[in-house]
């Protein structure tokens, strides 16, 4: 179904809409406004429709010249000083907003009753199987997708949102008051205004580490949201279906958008645990043998779980043994 034309929606969702746009664009809005407004957004179809109408035609208003300003603001004056009966359309307080939709119309339309709002269709990117891949938005977001990490995004008038996303990301989203920027995670939805984070967001575990700002989480529809500040790690898993929050350091989020996993003196468990937080399964497995006092130091450099498998055992003194669709680490034997 396309989007709602201005004439087709009901005064009521108009006028939340311009108070909406009012209120996110004063530069005073808190947590709690956006929120709100996102559970209007959801409340009824109309309302998307109707906040995109008001931006893009803030926009436009925007957009206009000097000379082009001073005749939308004759026409406004022209509408608001008519009696009721005389033609007015009963938008009460926000009469004069409509006055200056019916100008902007008559200026960039040349005077079409309404014109059609453009809903951009979701994009799908990926990143192969052995490779990084670097998306950038229209809006300026960037996204980085980790080796075999994919997502469906779409930028409108009224919102930001990556409708699915599966893999490891880092994403460095543009600063938009007017339109928070939401990425699905699982049943619910992280809702970011313009930060940094990573998210990881496979079948066994979901995880999102903020490196800088602030991010709403809700790991569950009807959940409570996680309010997470740079150094905070929220991970969800079989253990810990509701979410743990840990503290982690900033810096080390996305540590591995430069290609590489760093190792100081890591014990075989670390190593494991952190290769399997960046595939998203259990694909790297320890042999069930005395790992006592081996630690690890080193650059791994990563690329799909196969290469990565090969370049550990080159790196490390160990044997990458291909077993069930995954890699069971060992020590490598003498001779």
């Amino acid at each position: 179904m396309g989007r709602r034309s201005w004439k087709e929606i009901g005064e009521e969702a108009k006028q939340a809409a311009i108070a909406w746009h009012t209120r996110l664009s004063s530069g005073e809005a808190a947590d709690a406004d956006y929120e709100a407004f996102s559970d209007w957004l959801e409340r009824d179809s109309a309302n998307p429709d109707a906040f995109a109408a008001v931006e893009l035609l803030a926009g436009r208003i925007e957009g206009l010249d000097f000379e082009q300003r001073q005749a939308l603001g004759r026409l406004a004056g022209d509408f608001s000083s008519r009696p009721a009966g005389a033609g007015r359309r009963p938008l009460a307080r926000f009469a004069p907003f409509a006055a200056m939709a019916a100008g902007l119309l008559a200026l960039v339309a040349g005077g079409a009753a309404y014109y059609s709002f453009y809903r951009p269709s979701p994009q799908s990117y990926a990143a192969a199987a052995d490779s990084f891949h670097t998306v950038r938005l229209s809006d300026g977001t960037e996204v980085i997708l980790a080796p075999g990490a994919h997502m469906t995004a779409a930028l409108r008038p009224a919102k930001r949102e990556v409708t699915s996303f599966h893999g490891v990301g880092y994403f460095k989203v543009a600063h938009d008051t007017t339109r928070p920027f939401t990425i699905a995670f699982g049943d619910g939805h992280i809702r970011v205004v313009g930060t940094e984070f990573e998210v990881d967001s496979f079948s066994t575990h979901r995880t999102v580490a903020v490196a800088r700002g602030v991010v709403a989480v809700n790991p569950h529809r009807n959940m409570k949201p996680f309010r997470l500040t740079a150094g905070d790690e929220l991970k969800i898993n079989k253990a810990s279906p509701a979410g743990v929050v840990k503290k982690v350091a900033p810096e080390d989020v996305g540590s591995w958008r430069s290609g590489f996993l760093t190792f100081q003196d890591a014990g075989i468990g670390t190593v494991v645990e952190r290769l399997n937080a960046f595939y998203g399964e259990n694909i790297f497995s320890a042999a069930d043998e005395d790992w006592s006092g081996a630690s690890f130091s080193g650059i791994l450099k990563l690329s799909d779980a196969e290469g990565t498998a090969h370049r550990l055992a080159e790196l490390f003194p160990l044997e990458a043994s291909a077993m069930d669709g995954g890699f069971v680490l060992k020590k490598r034997t003498s001779g």
